[in-house]
């Protein structure tokens, strides 16, 4: 009796403790949701000496003649609340310098703000400034140019937000539910490209394996069409025969590179010119499968007659698209496996191009592959066919007038790395964006050099999609065997390190697809140096001696020397020509594996996993396919969780859980050498081949054929 009203009085004693904290006010949680709106420039509801310009990334606004009170663009938006908005615009300038140029904004003819335009010819994002919005339903946001200077001002995006910490990054989308495709597994190698005939592209591939540089395709650029006459056309462009005189079977050249395991490519545009190919002219003229009427083109560019009709392909008629596949079938039945997409990138044009290299590609298991310009970075769907490259980069250390659209030229080495870790301009957002390595033509340059090309070479093998490429007046066509030997060195050993960081680099690839979040990302305040991964901190240098680095917060492994440096803070770091300032962030888990010449003749079967110990746990998920299907479209892959985590003062432990998922050709086992940097000389039991670097202070140990499906975890013992 006595144990049961002592569990009465504590069940009511209970009671009273909860009705008395039921009782206590409760802090307010406040949800905050802000307002956003995305317009797009050229959408404008009334316009004075504005129009529609297709500029470099974008569809832009363009502002033709700078008059304060005369020149405006106009936009109807409809506002669910009033109050303070920060307004930014994406805008760039056709005149360099600019001074003093603004952007001013009226509300119902009212002025309520201005802001300045940034001295830049790239679409770049301007700095947000207040507005008022005083009421509350449809608004007329009216837009002026005022620029003392009469220069073309281009707007490509305007964005009104509520959200004081906003900023953009790259293009804003109003609802971006697009997941970016993956290219191929060979891709993320080592791609080159020339202007080459037949023979000579047998001579520059095979120099390229003798001399053991990775190779994992190679294509030829707008010469294909019409080589002999150095690709001026119109003869050829595009007559769906190429220069039989110059390449009288490419079967030869690209069977001896499929033998390799290297792909090929070759270069195309959307048209097709009358002299020289009126046959096939005149068929797709006949069957109505030009978009548009056929015009007459006085532009030079592979056409030295500068007068010819022209007619731009209907790529949005499905059975124009099926009779331009029929017409480039014989090509990949003779081999070809990608293409590089020049003149348009309309995404209806990469979209059946892209399909073409799915069905028709003879190595190809689904996955499509291509090159394409930057012309649709604006548009989301670019992330279905996500490989690009940033136009006609200048040999040259910088360009500060790009893009000079006079030219052509998009940029030289420094704009070309702001353009992937500069979130603040339009080419941001691009998932898998690659550069022509070490320029690809003067433009009035002299700087060309073995320093350049070493400093290109080791940016552009910190990038997803690596390209080698040059004018064909190039003397060295950017290939690393015409440089010097200390150049060449330099060449190897990045693109070698880059087959060996495969695992991560596609890993990564993988959670572009699931997060949104590319591969690459920069802060928006250093913007010549940025993550690589969230494991590397890579901060390319031009002609500098010392680098000025920022380290985020937490300490960091120098790559080469294992040197920890605190975060936090900036730096001036000593930058030795042949090294890239490279950082691997404390507490991370690098998988590696032993380079070959191709990534497809390499395997993740013995995974070199390099550890850098800290203070909290490291862990990382290794994605895996099959490389060349989309069947991970599906989710049809492999996931492998790697975890460290500190035993207090007694080591580590390293943990490699089941393999989770599955896809075909996947391994069952497989070893890890384990690679513990700043370590000590205590090796863990039951390992094999331990060895200590009393210099490097790196302890190596490997795990022999561990069974993927069952895991495995070892304590690392410290002093």
């Amino acid at each position: 009796m006595k144990f049961s009203n002592y569990y009465r009085a504590l069940f009511r004693a209970f009671s009273l403790v909860l009705f008395l904290a039921a009782c206590q006010p409760k802090e307010e949680v406040k949800q905050v949701s802000f307002e956003h709106y995305i317009i797009e420039a050229e959408n404008f509801s009334d316009s004075s000496n504005w129009s529609t310009k297709d500029y470099y990334t974008g569809v832009s606004a363009m502002a033709d003649n700078a008059k304060p009170d005369s020149n405006f663009v106009s936009y109807n938006v409809d506002f669910l609340n009033a109050g303070e908005y920060r307004v930014g615009v994406m805008a760039a300038s056709r005149s360099y310098p600019v001074k003093n140029a603004k952007l001013t904004f009226d509300i119902n003819s009212k002025r309520v703000g201005e802001l300045q335009v940034k001295n830049s010819r790239a679409l770049i994002w301007t700095d947000f400034v207040p507005i008022q919005i005083a009421d509350t339903g449809n608004v007329t946001l009216k837009i002026r140019s005022e620029n003392p200077q009469n220069a073309k001002l281009y707007i490509d995006q305007i964005v009104l937000t509520t959200d004081p910490d906003f900023q953009p990054k790259g293009y804003e989308f109003d609802s971006d539910t697009v997941k970016a495709v993956l290219p191929p597994a060979w891709a993320f190698g080592v791609l080159y490209g020339g202007y080459t005939n037949q023979s000579e592209t047998i001579q520059r591939v095979q120099r390229l394996l003798e001399d053991g540089y990775p190779i994992d395709g190679y294509w030829i650029d707008s010469w294909f069409w019409n080589y002999y006459n150095e690709g001026k056309g119109p003869d050829g462009y595009i007559d769906f025969k190429g220069d039989l005189k110059s390449y009288p079977d490419p079967s030869i050249m690209w069977g001896l590179m499929s033998e390799h395991n290297i792909k090929s490519g070759i270069w195309v545009w959307d048209a097709i010119q009358e002299v020289g190919n009126e046959e096939i002219y005149k068929e797709f003229k006949d069957k109505g499968f030009y978009k548009g009427e056929p015009f007459l083109n006085t532009n030079g560019w592979h056409n030295k007659t500068n007068n010819t009709m022209m007619g731009d392909i209907d790529f949005e008629n499905p059975e124009a698209v099926k009779l331009w596949k029929v017409k480039m079938k014989p090509f990949f039945d003779q081999g070809l496996d990608f293409v590089k997409l020049d003149k348009s990138s309309k995404v209806s044009y990469m979209k059946a191009v892209f399909e073409a290299t799915q069905e028709l590609g003879l190595e190809t298991k689904g996955r499509g592959f291509i090159m394409s310009h930057l012309h649709t970075t604006h548009d989301p769907l670019m992330k279905l066919y996500p490989t690009k490259w940033s136009g006609d980069a200048k040999i040259a250390w910088e360009q500060p007038d790009a893009p000079n659209m006079g030219n052509y030229s998009m940029g030289a080495l420094k704009e070309n790395i702001m353009m992937v870790a500069d979130p603040n301009r339009s080419t941001y957002e691009v998932p898998f964006l690659t550069s022509d390595l070490g320029g690809y033509n003067y433009f009035g340059s002299t700087e060309q050099s073995d320093s350049l090309y070493m400093r290109w070479t080791q940016f552009a093998m910190f990038n997803p999609i690596t390209t080698a490429f040059s004018t064909a007046d190039s003397p060295n066509s950017n290939m690393p065997f015409n440089f010097s030997e200390q150049a060449q060195e330099v060449f190897r050993y990045y693109a070698r390190l880059k087959h060996s960081l495969f695992p991560y680099i596609y890993t990564y690839a993988h959670l572009t697809r699931e997060t949104g979040q590319k591969m690459i990302q920069g802060d928006g305040i250093n913007l010549t140096q940025y993550l690589f991964g969230n494991e590397l901190l890579v901060a390319p240098v031009l002609r500098e001696t010392t680098k000025s680095i920022y380290f985020p917060e937490g300490e960091w492994y120098n790559f080469y020397t294992d040197e920890l440096i605190s975060g936090g803070e900036t730096r001036d770091i000593g930058s030795d020509i042949e090294r890239i300032p490279l950082y691997v962030r404390s507490g991370s888990i690098l998988p590696l594996r032993t380079p070959t010449q191709q990534i497809e003749t390499a395997s993740n079967d013995t995974l070199i996993l390099h550890i850098y110990p800290g203070k909290e746990k490291g862990a990382f998920t290794l994605y895996e396919d099959d490389g060349s299907s989309n069947a991970y479209l599906n989710g049809v892959l492999s996931k492998t969780l790697i975890t460290i985590s500190a035993i207090s003062s007694s080591g580590l432990e390293l943990s490699i859980a089941p393999i989770q998922g599955n896809y075909s050709g996947r391994s069952d086992q497989r070893s890890f050498r384990v690679e513990v940097h700043n370590w000590s000389d205590v090796t863990p039991e039951n390992v094999k081949n331990k060895y200590f670097d009393a210099t490097s202070k790196r302890l190596r140990f490997e795990l022999s054929n561990v069974k993927s499906t069952d895991g495995i975890s070892i304590i690392i013992p410290a002093d």
